[in-house]
């Protein structure tokens, strides 16, 4: 699983990113991303430690008998879908943004249209789908309350969204009430 958010770090890094990000910042980024895949990681090769080897197991249609715990079950489709749903809707504003007749209007389509930011929701469901498998069901409900927590503490990103696209931002919000899930918050 670790190597999933670094391929997606480094295609969004190399190929999808278009702001300017300072060293602190991406120092402290880079720091968390380290520490957490590192206790993940940890976590799941630890014998004593990981929930992939405990819990109530689920069979497997198809496959003899073999079966998973539902933790690694469960969390193996967050993760999954998780960073498919963060990637392309990365991919999508890209491609919006690319186009020159785009210039200073707020990307609405796509995945954007059920989420203001759909990318943070799907970046919380596969950081906690990787702790879930991990760690169990008590480190993802953990992580998955600290980035809500942190992500809802930074006013910062509706101010700049607001004095950026001002009107825009505002239809945007009226019209799109789902903030991360869409048809849930």
């Amino acid at each position: 699983m670790s190597v999933g958010p670094v391929v997606k770090h480094v295609y969004w890094t190399v190929r999808l990113n278009q702001e300017y990000f300072p060293p602190s910042f991406t120092t402290f980024i880079s720091a968390f991303n380290l520490s957490f895949d590192t206790t993940a990681t940890f976590l799941l090769l630890s014998s004593k430690a990981s929930a992939a080897l405990s819990g109530p197991k689920v069979s497997i249609p198809g496959t003899n008998g073999f079966s998973l715990p539902l933790n690694v079950l469960v969390g193996t489709v967050m993760f999954s879908v998780g960073l498919l749903v963060e990637t392309v809707a990365e991919v999508q504003r890209k491609r919006f943004k690319k186009d020159p007749k785009n210039k200073g209007n707020i990307f609405t389509g796509g995945l954007w249209r059920l989420a203001r930011h759909i990318n943070y929701g799907a970046y919380t469901i596969w950081r906690g789908g990787y702790m879930l498998v991990a760690g169990g069901w008590a480190p993802c409900v953990m992580l998955m309350a600290f980035l809500l927590r942190d992500f809802l503490s930074n006013k910062g990103m509706d101010k700049y969204m607001g004095g950026k696209y001002a009107e825009q931002w505002a239809e945007y919000k009226a019209r799109v009430p789902w903030l991360m899930f869409p048809g849930i918050f």
